[in-house]
C-alpha cells in the first residue's frame, strides 16, 4: 500500500470519528456553527460537517490544501458509490467528486453516510 493511500485512510477514519454521532454531521452546507448557519469547514466555530466537510476540514491547515491527500481520499468513497467504479472510469476530478458524494451526503442518512466511510476505509487496504 502507498504511503498516500494509508494517508487517505487515516483522513477518512478521522473525518468519521468527526461525523460518529448524527449531532456532529450535517446536510446542505459544508459545516455549520452551533446556530445551524453555513460555516467554513476549518473554522473553529464548525460543531457538524457533512461527509465532504468532514474530510476538508482535517486537511486544511495554514492556509495549505492537500489536493492530492483529498483527491485519493475522494477516490476510495466514491468507489464505493454503486454507480462509483463507472463515474470514476469517466471523471477523475475532485471538485465533481466532491459534488457527487456532497449529493449522496445530502440525499441519505447519517447511518449510509458512515456505513460508505466504512466500506472505502475497508476498501482502502486492498490494491486497487
Amino acid at each position: 500500500m502507498t504511503e498516500r493511500r494509508r494517508n487517505a485512510r487515516d483522513l477518512l477514519r478521522r473525518a468519521r470519528a468527526r461525523i460518529s454521532r448524527p449531532s456532529r454531521w450535517t446536510r446542505g452546507a459544508n459545516a455549520r456553527d452551533s446556530r445551524g448557519e453555513e460555516i467554513a469547514p476549518r473554522s473553529p466555530s464548525a460543531t457538524r460537517w457533512c461527509l465532504v466537510g468532514a474530510i476538508r476540514s482535517l486537511t486544511e491547515s495554514a492556509g495549505d490544501y492537500d489536493y492530492d491527500l483529498v483527491g485519493e481520499a475522494l477516490h476510495l468513497v466514491i468507489r464505493q458509490l454503486p454507480e462509483g467504479a463507472l463515474y470514476f472510469s469517466v471523471c477523475n476530478d475532485e471538485h465533481r467528486h466532491a459534488e457527487v458524494l456532497a449529493g449522496y451526503n445530502d440525499d441519505h442518512r447519517h447511518a449510509d453516510v458512515i456505513a460508505l466511510l466504512d466500506r472505502a476505509i475497508a476498501q482502502g487496504r486492498r490494491p486497487t
